[in-house]
């Protein structure tokens, strides 16, 4: 009887998380508008775009360490370290990039990676 009622109120819930979400104006648009409004602007395709490259990368190197075919160890960089999977090309131009793209400690540290580089 208890687990009932537990369904019963929890389902109650949802519907009225839904009706809030798509019927209930917040200004002028629902939540779900301002969504999608959201999900169109130019930044959050930037970040879908790479979030989806990466998601792909770590899957090939999974795949890869699954099937035997990668001896690479799967590792994540370390806190303020820049990623290895950019070359120097696109180190460079993060480094050159705008300062309000690129926060002056990155800034920095590719910086100190780059010269690192140059002398290997």
């Amino acid at each position: 009887m208890f687990k009932l009622i537990k369904v019963l109120i929890t389902l109650a819930g949802l519907v009225a998380l839904t009706y809030f979400v798509f019927m209930v104006p917040l200004g002028e648009k629902t939540f779900y508008e301002h969504l999608t409004r959201i999900y169109k602007t130019p930044e959050a395709q930037d970040l879908g775009s790479e979030l989806k490259k990466k998601v792909e990368t770590a899957g090939l190197r999974i795949k890869g360490q699954i099937d035997g075919s990668s001896d690479e160890p799967l590792k994540t960089p370390a806190a303020g370290e820049p990623s290895d999977t950019l070359d120097k090309a696109g180190l460079s131009e993060l480094v050159e990039a705008p300062k309000s793209e690129v926060a002056e400690e990155d800034r920095r540290a590719l910086k100190k990676l780059l010269e690192r580089l140059d002398k290997e």
